[in-house]
């Protein structure tokens, strides 16, 4: 395929004057005298106006692309080259909806089992004390619980992906009317706080139960009927537990018989009627195929590591290193292990068992020997791309500015200039 260079986009101050110079420099140069093939390197590109203009630019010139972010399964990510959460076709219901043989279908339970037993979440979250007591806490014995996770005010997803009357400034308020009319039912909604906001007034909301904000997400999703929401990735969630979820903005994981698409308020008394009178039928082996794909097919996986700061009311989690345990590139899964955890043996362990006569005589065979030369070469050659790639998406710049490549030059220019 011709000489590969990755030209990576990174947003910085002035909006005008970088991204016509990176307009110039690819139309101009780039294209003609560096590179065959390329490829665009975009985190969360609606998150700003200056990522969303390059995103667009790059859909507009038909130029390939592949935007990264984290998903809402435990350590996992996507790179995803069709588009960014809601708006990719990588998520249309023909590249998942097929039947799983057997073996697929117990991998995908066992998976299912391990999140929902687990400990890991997307955001920290509180221990585990069970869904049955957290019931009795908060008084809700006998009544229909519908579960509220809360996003965070000016997530991208919400930006971009929400409409009338279901904007985020008056989705609590809706709520709060609708717990009103609907308390004769014994239906509640409970709420909780996302881990990442730092203030919430709850008094405005007299008719809501909020959760405690250090409430464990599992023992929400055991404690209620039904999630509601606008777009949070708890709607994954939901679908792990099999629990009915309605659906106020556009999402991702919006599919017949997994949840339902609330339009306008009418439509979500409706969906919450009809889901508390036990007639939402929810599809089981939908959801396992679809999270088939998610896990094993689509998303990629990594141990994150993270940085907290606090910013304009909220808290910020900045990735500064990934260790990639599974890595899929363009439909092609590149790497694949169980997880990154390291396991330590003694000595004297019986899994150095076969090895005690090498290790006696400080010999390997000659066979033996070249094997295990071409398999270091090997993995030396694997991990070096592994480290290149785990810099590429932890730090971008620092990736570009460090490159020995000549074709590197003209974008250092660019990025010197900008910042």
């Amino acid at each position: 395929m011709g000489y590969l260079g990755y030209f990576t986009l990174w947003i910085w101050k002035n909006k005008k004057s970088f991204l016509y110079a990176l307009k110039a420099y690819y139309l101009g140069v780039l294209l003609k005298l560096f590179i065959d093939s390329y490829i665009f390197f975009l985190k969360y590109p609606l998150h700003n106006e200056k990522r969303l203009e390059i995103f667009n630019f790059a859909r507009e010139e038909n130029l390939p692309f592949i935007v990264y972010d984290r998903c809402a399964l435990p350590d996992s990510w996507f790179f995803d080259d069709k588009g960014f959460n809601y708006d990719s076709t990588s998520y249309d219901e023909k590249n998942w909806n097929k039947a799983l043989n057997e073996e697929q279908k117990i991998k995908t339970l066992a998976y299912i089992e391990e999140v929902l037993k687990g400990e890991k979440f997307l955001e920290e979250q509180g221990l585990s004390k069970g869904s049955d007591n957290l019931k009795r806490k908060l008084g809700l014995r006998h009544k229909k619980i519908f579960f509220v996770p809360l996003q965070v005010e000016g997530d991208s997803v919400l930006k971009n992906f929400t409409y009338e009357p279901f904007l985020y400034e008056n989705f609590l308020n809706i709520l709060n009317e609708l717990a009103k009319k609907l308390f004769i039912e014994n239906i509640v909604f409970v709420v909780k706080k996302h881990p990442l906001s730092l203030d919430l007034d709850k008094k405005p909301y007299d008719n809501l139960v909020f959760a405690p904000d250090d409430t464990n997400l599992n023992d929400l999703l055991g404690l209620c009927d039904a999630v509601l929401t606008l777009n949070s990735g708890v709607g994954v969630y939901a679908i792990l537990a099999k629990k009915p979820c309605i659906i106020c903005a556009n999402a991702f994981y919006r599919f017949d018989n997994l949840n339902l698409q609330a339009n306008n308020e009418k439509e979500l008394l409706e969906h919450i009627l009809s889901i508390s009178q036990g007639k939402f039928n929810f599809d089981e082996e939908k959801a396992l195929r679809f999270i088939y794909y998610l896990r094993y097919e689509f998303y990629s996986f990594g141990k994150s590591y993270y940085k907290k700061s606090e910013e304009n009311g909220r808290i910020f989690t900045r990735v500064y290193r990934i260790e990639f345990y599974s890595l899929v590139l363009f439909g092609k899964k590149i790497l694949d292990f169980n997880s990154v955890e390291k396991q330590n043996y003694k000595l004297n362990s019986p899994i150095y068992k076969p090895y005690i006569y090498e290790i006696k005589e400080k010999k390997l065979k000659g066979s033996l020997k070249d094997n295990l030369i071409v398999t270091t070469q090997a993995k030396f050659s694997h991990f070096k791309f592994y480290r290149l790639f785990r810099k590429f998406i932890t730090n971008p710049k620092d990736f570009i500015m460090d490159s020995k490549k000549p074709f590197m030059k003209p974008v250092k220019l660019i990025l010197r200039r900008a910042l």
